[in-house]
């Protein structure tokens, strides 16, 4: 009996160092340099770097996902909403576009876009001889606000089927100027992007070609 005891006894010491070895060793794995490098994913100029962990954490307890808010501007041609940085006044009507995803790049199921340009201060909107856009540098300095134009639901431009996209014209605009534009995104309340602001971009009309 004492040597059958001193062979199971040597037995689970040998079991005992190979699962520290094992656990040391996936320990290792998972805080490894190259393990955090492929883990998160830049979404922003601050500190807005999201983990995969954290993006699974906000699907199974409804947390939302840091999110990549996209503005750009367009005009509808051919069938296709074509990227413009500027137009001639009197000329095809710009188009507000909004992009919501998350910070793996998978587009906003859901939610809301609220479109707002700059707007100078005591100017009614809507006059022509007295206009009251203005450019972002306005709102910056304090001579103008940021005003509402309009709002739409995120997975639809325009009537087309567009994921994580929200759209808005403009109009014609008849006077050269620069406007500026910016959009805020409102989430659901349960998962999904979290809420955010979209930079602020200018958008210029030229003199008639």
């Amino acid at each position: 009996m004492k040597i059958r005891n001193t062979i199971l006894t040597a037995a689970v010491i040998a079991a005992s160092i190979i699962v520290v070895i094992l656990t040391t060793n996936d320990s290792a794995a998972a805080w490894s340099p190259e393990a955090k490098r492929t883990a998160g994913r830049v979404a922003g100029p601050e500190s807005n770097v999201t983990t995969k962990r954290n993006f699974l954490s906000s699907l199974t307890t409804g947390t939302a996902a840091s999110g990549v808010y996209d503005l750009s501007f367009r005009v509808f041609r051919n069938g296709v909403f074509e990227p413009v940085s500027s137009l001639p006044v009197l000329s095809a009507e710009m188009i507000l576009m909004a992009h919501v995803e998350d910070a793996s790049g998978n587009p906003a199921q859901s939610g809301t876009v609220t479109f707002e340009y700059c707007s100078y201060k005591g100017r009614p909107p809507g006059d022509i001889d007295n206009p009251d856009e203005a450019p972002k540098e306005a709102c910056d300095a304090g001579t103008a606000t940021w005003d509402r134009l309009g709002r739409a639901s995120i997975g639809t431009c325009l009537g087309h089927q567009l994921p994580g996209t929200a759209c808005a014209f403009f109009g014609v605009v008849r006077i050269p100027r620069d406007v500026g534009f910016r959009f805020k995104y409102a989430g659901p309340r349960r998962g999904g992007v979290d809420s955010g602001m979209s930079d602020e971009l200018d958008f210029t009309w030229t003199a008639a070609l």
